[in-house]
């Protein structure tokens, strides 16, 4: 590191996906513009919005990158086009509906440089802003029937997250990476899986940084606001589409990235677990049954997708510790 890239601020790419978020956008842009010590450039890929909004973004902050797709892609593949056009070493991925504290950018950055962090996340608090009583997440953590949760979701804040962590992974609501974190990780070219479209792609990555040796750090002092739309509890009023996401996307992230060890330490759970899901299909949601289907079409790719991860994976490192807890592992680190 230079001496000048030592003294200067840390520069991060903000990558936003957007699809008609008009409002959430602009108020989101208000909070990064108060950001303090941070040097950051905000590229925002559309998925083919009809509100205006992409055009109300680019005259309000002209040095943004606008990326507009001419149709709906995904927010798999709409965040690799963010996270391609730029080049800052640190990249923060977050959603049109999240605010952040002033001092947000600049808190996490910090954090995860000071526990040698390769990822991280901050605290999140359910809307509406202001309000620090319900937890929307303070990391991701993994279950052993392969459940990957927000740490403290719907939980009333009373100081049991005050301590900086490792974690599993970061919600991709709100995540920082090393740039070059994401670049080791590249699979077909891609950070993100493009089949994914939308719906536990983040877990996906945030595995695959694991088996590769990647650190995760949760950074309490980063707070912000997140409005959760998609949670298990609404499931039934969820619309089909992301329900299907949301069965096919389990197999897929599994397929990909389970390894021996998780696998034996984990075999009667999860299968108990793909058992109920398999039932619920069959039976209450029959609307997701198409799933299996589109697994089966893409199994090829996915044992390329699994021997190319294995390829990256630090031999080193054994992720099935993440994998052992009901309420799932973290390791606590001092104040």
């Amino acid at each position: 590191m230079s001496a000048n890239e030592k003294s200067g601020p840390p520069e991060v790419d903000v990558v936003v996906v957007g699809w008609n978020h008009r409002q959430d956008l602009l108020e989101l842009l208000d909070t990064l513009e108060r950001q303090k010590v941070v040097k950051w450039r905000l590229f925002l890929v559309d998925n083919a919005s009809t509100d205006g909004g992409p055009e109300v973004v680019q005259e309000r902050c002209p040095d943004a990158q606008v990326i507009l797709n001419r149709e709906n892609f995904g927010f798999a593949r709409a965040a690799n086009q963010g996270i391609d056009a730029g080049h800052s070493k640190w990249v923060f991925l977050c959603n049109p509906d999240l605010r952040l504290q002033d001092d947000f950018l600049a808190a996490l950055v910090e954090g995860v440089e000071r526990f040698g962090g390769d990822f991280g996340c901050g605290k999140l608090y359910r809307f509406p802003v202001g309000q620090r009583t319900i937890l929307d997440s303070t990391g991701m953590v993994m279950t052993p029937e392969y459940r990957h949760l927000d740490r403290g979701a719907g939980k009333v804040d009373e100081g049991d997250f005050d301590v900086p962590a490792r974690v599993f992974g970061a919600t991709g609501a709100a995540a920082i990476f090393r740039r070059e974190a994401l670049d080791c990780v590249r699979v077909q070219g891609t950070v993100f899986d493009e089949r994914f479209f939308a719906y536990r792609e983040d877990a996906d990555l945030c595995w695959r940084l694991r088996l590769a040796g990647r650190e995760c750090v949760y950074v309490p002092g980063a707070v912000g606001w997140h409005r959760r739309r998609v949670t298990p509890e609404r499931r039934r009023k969820l619309p089909e589409e992301i329900n299907r996401y949301g069965v096919r996307n389990r197999f897929l992230m599994r397929w990909s990235n389970t390894e021996g060890r998780i696998f034996r330490q984990t075999t009667y759970k999860g299968i108990l677990r793909d058992l109920l899901v398999f039932l619920a299909c069959f039976t209450i949601e029959r609307s997701s049954l198409p799933a299996f289907k589109e697994l089966w079409l893409t199994a090829g790719d996915s044992m390329r997708r699994r021997a190319e991860i294995a390829r990256l994976a630090d031999p080193g490192v054994s992720v099935a510790k993440w994998f052992r807890c009901k309420e799932g592992y973290v390791e606590e680190l001092e104040k």
